[in-house]
């Protein structure tokens, strides 16, 4: 399954901005990944930071996924979020 990948932070800002007290915690605004990406000068491309890990139940960590229709209501609710970033997951490993 294919999942897009969210910054851990600005998605914990938006889920207490969305689902506790909207008048405390304030609006994120646009989702922002850049801080999970490094550029890769000589192929022209970005690429993700070594040693990310993935957020659980059970842990933190630097990023979580969410599904496709998930990321496109994001991406109505906050025009020039992203980049998107993609990735599949073996359910059984994570």
């Amino acid at each position: 399954m294919v999942w897009y990948i969210v910054d851990t932070p600005w998605i914990n800002s938006w889920l207490a901005y969305a689902h506790f007290n909207q008048n405390v915690s304030p609006c994120p605004g646009p989702l922002n990944n850049n801080r999970l990406l490094i550029e890769d000068h000589e192929n022209k491309k970005w690429i993700a930071r070594e040693g990310l890990t993935l957020a659980t139940a059970k842990r933190s960590g630097d990023y979580r996924r969410v599904t496709s229709t998930a990321w496109n209501v994001l991406m109505k609710l906050y025009p020039g979020s992203g980049p998107a970033i993609t990735a599949t997951f073996d359910p059984v490993s994570v």
